[in-house]
């Protein structure tokens, strides 16, 4: 996986650096920031690599199903942290890893 997401000096630069801040800056804050300094940083220093394998998505979604989708999950992303405190353990427990894989 290294060697795909970072296969040159540039975006293994980024990478470790973004791993130091946050191994070293506690808080879920710390870690939006260095996404988004991350994701900043390498829109404007990093320039598109054409020795990447690139290949277009093989299912077509429509622009209505993607809005659809979207929202769906900007509706659940929103609810969660109100209706977990009082599903039981099950429901805290969904909204601890729907929480997780949104920010991955």
């Amino acid at each position: 996986m290294g060697k795909t997401l970072c296969p040159d000096a540039r975006r293994a630069s980024i990478a470790i650096l973004a791993a130091a801040v946050i191994a070293f800056v506690p808080g879920a804050l710390t870690q939006l920031v260095v996404i988004v300094v991350a994701a900043a940083v390498g829109w404007r220093w990093l320039v598109p690599s054409s020795s990447l394998p690139h290949a277009p998505f093989g299912v077509r979604i429509s622009r209505r199903t993607g809005v659809t989708v979207l929202l769906s999950f900007a509706a659940i992303d929103t609810a969660l942290p109100f209706l977990a405190p009082h599903g039981g353990h099950a429901w805290q427990l969904f909204e601890a890893f729907f929480r997780t894989g949104s920010l991955v």
